[in-house]
């Protein structure tokens, strides 16, 4: 009796486990509105991938990011209200693999947000010049640049 109920303790304890990592690779943080005096009808939502950092908006230092969740990838993420119009925008990048953990500093790019509308900004790995739109963890070739990609998801 005491070998079956070691068993289902083992097997909770393993399906806790599982639900908690799960739980922490889809965090979502809420950031707010980053100018309070702009009207919503003027506002549009970012959203940020949990790799990714900005850290600066528009030459103004920022921090927006997961905090120390911002290491579990692309399914996490951060949100914040932007103002509509074109934004210049300087983030850093991280990611993990079985060698080592990866990481682009001061990647800087211009983007035209339309009010109303949800922007999701993610990255690509490349290795050897080719995107990698699945990046394995346990890949032997650790990409050797990154691009950014900015989804328009338009009005939600």
């Amino acid at each position: 009796m005491k070998r079956k109920n070691f068993k289902i303790g083992i097997l909770g304890a393993v399906l806790l486990t599982v639900f908690l990592l799960n739980a922490c690779n889809n965090e979502t943080r809420m950031l707010g509105v980053y100018d309070k005096k702009i009207p919503s009808d003027q506002l549009c939502t970012f959203e940020i991938a949990g790799n990714i950092t900005v850290k600066s908006f528009n030459g103004k230092k920022v921090n927006w990011t997961l905090g120390m969740f911002d290491k579990y990838g692309s399914s996490s993420q951060s949100i914040i209200q932007i103002p509509q119009g074109n934004h210049n925008i300087i983030v850093d990048f991280w990611m993990g693999g079985l060698q080592a953990a990866i990481t682009f500093k001061d990647i800087e790019f211009e983007y035209n947000f339309t009010a109303g509308n949800t922007y999701r900004l993610i990255a690509i790995p490349k290795i050897k010049g080719e995107d990698v739109e699945v990046y394995s963890r346990t890949s032997d070739t650790p990409p050797s640049s990154v691009s950014f990609r900015m989804l328009d998801k338009g009005k939600l």
